[in-house]
């Protein structure tokens, strides 16, 4: 069994939620609301320390990709991906789950919004603890969506982000 962890970043969306602020450009995730950063900056800041920028992916819009490119000029530009469809969060996390197969097939990962507002790192920190999650039922399901989520990339992904697999 890998001990590889992955954290999936959420960072798509239509920029409706938030109107008049949010647009499609610029949904709330791409906006400071609270401090000088992003709710999506704040989101890589809460996992700073637990995983390194490598095992931390981002998936957004094509709408979007250049600007969270733009705001995250420091993280790998492998690890941003483009949604080829909007088909809304299950459909995102499946693609997720899909790309960290690629990667290491039996890895952990958990999902994060990027436009959450979170204060307490610490009970962040120890509710993602790699080990926690590792052992748990919700991540031998995860495994079983993940084996789904690659068949689907290798018959049907887009060609523009889609891993070697």
């Amino acid at each position: 069994m890998s001990n590889s962890f992955y954290a999936l970043v959420l960072a798509g969306g239509s920029g409706t939620r938030f109107w008049p602020l949010s647009r499609k450009s610029t949904p709330k995730q791409l906006l400071r609301l609270l401090n000088e950063s992003t709710l999506l900056e704040e989101t890589l800041h809460r996992l700073e320390g637990l995983l390194p920028p490598e095992n931390i992916l981002i998936l957004t819009n094509e709408e979007q990709e250049e600007a969270v490119r733009q705001l995250l000029k420091k993280h790998p530009r492998e690890n941003i991906y483009a949604e080829p469809a909007k088909r809304d969060t299950a459909a995102a996390i499946a693609l997720g789950v899909g790309l960290i197969a690629a990667r290491d097939s039996g890895a952990s990962m958990a999902v994060l919004p990027a436009d959450h507002l979170i204060r307490d790192r610490s009970a962040l920190s120890e509710s993602s603890r790699p080990g926690r999650v590792r052992d748990s039922v919700i991540s031998r399901k995860a495994r079983k969506l993940m084996d789904q989520a690659t068949t689907c990339l290798k018959s049907c992904g887009s060609e523009r982000n889609r891993p070697s697999i």
